[in-house]
């Protein structure tokens, strides 16, 4: 059997099998030729990022967890407005109210947020989950890590250290 070589494709003589090679010698590419997909490369760094924070702080399923611990008619400290905090857009803020709310209701705004697509501040789309940082800030604003919550209804918070 003859091995006929072409440039499209090598046929093998008799069989009628046609082999195409996936890169030429000629098409070859190199690593340095490969493109960079900067955006997921980003992608990623802010999620690992995420994590780290989500660490530190309570996040949305903590919070949902620590709500259903709470009696249902126990006035808690007041959150309204869930939205995509300024300060890391891919991450949850509710602004801070005067008037205290029961842990049902803060259990009720936190569940309905849970899976939303929220608007970052200067754009994009992100999805809020159980392990998205909590910040309390009002909208357009930096604010504080919610870090906890008393049996009181008191939030725990502390200073963005990167931030500030």
């Amino acid at each position: 059997m003859a091995l006929r070589s072409t440039k499209a494709a090598h046929t093998l003589d008799g069989l009628g099998y046609d082999v195409q090679p996936r890169y030429s010698v000629y098409e070859a590419k190199t690593l340095a030729e490969t493109p960079i997909n900067l955006q997921a490369l980003l992608d990623g760094m802010s999620a690992q990022w995420q994590r780290k924070r989500a660490e530190t702080q309570m996040t949305l399923g903590k919070i949902i967890a620590t709500l259903e611990a709470l009696p249902g008619d126990r006035l808690i400290d007041g959150i309204c407005s869930p939205h995509s905090y300024r300060g890391y857009y891919i991450d949850l803020a509710f602004e801070p109210s005067a008037a205290k709310i029961t842990a049902a209701d803060a259990l009720r705004m936190c569940r309905s947020v849970m899976g939303q697509v929220l608007e970052g501040y200067k754009g994009g789309d992100f999805v809020m989950g159980a392990l998205t940082p909590v910040w309390l800030a009002k909208y357009g604003h930096t604010g504080k890590k919610i870090i906890g919550i008393t049996q009181d209804g008191s939030f725990q918070t502390v200073k963005d250290e990167v931030l500030e």
